[in-house]
């Protein structure tokens, strides 16, 4: 019981954090908070023994061993490119509602 609360709460704290550096420091700051957000994940998960695949709220699968790469790798790389060019990813994406010169 107390798992699914933590996971909520540090959810919740991740999210406030994110949204007073969008507004304090800009769009470019914010995003790159949520890049740093996601590698907090991708940590967290490298040191799990399993990575839980759902289609929905149905558990489809697990992601072990190796196979976590599948899922890790990516976000690692992601993450790590936001963190670095936050205003470069922002654009070349077109991510909506960020300026771009």
């Amino acid at each position: 019981m107390k798992r699914p609360i933590l996971e909520f709460m540090a959810f919740v704290c991740l999210a406030v954090i994110w949204q007073a550096v969008h507004q304090m420091f800009g769009q470019a700051e914010g995003f790159r908070m949520w890049g740093i957000g996601l590698l907090v994940v991708s940590v967290a998960l490298t040191f799990r023994a399993s990575i839980p695949v759902h289609f929905g709220r149905r558990q489809v699968g697990e992601l072990v061993g190796w196979r976590r790469a599948y899922v890790l790798l990516p976000a690692y790389i992601i993450g790590g490119l936001v963190t670095l060019f936050p205003h470069q990813v922002a654009c070349t994406i077109s991510l909506k509602g960020y300026v771009c010169p």
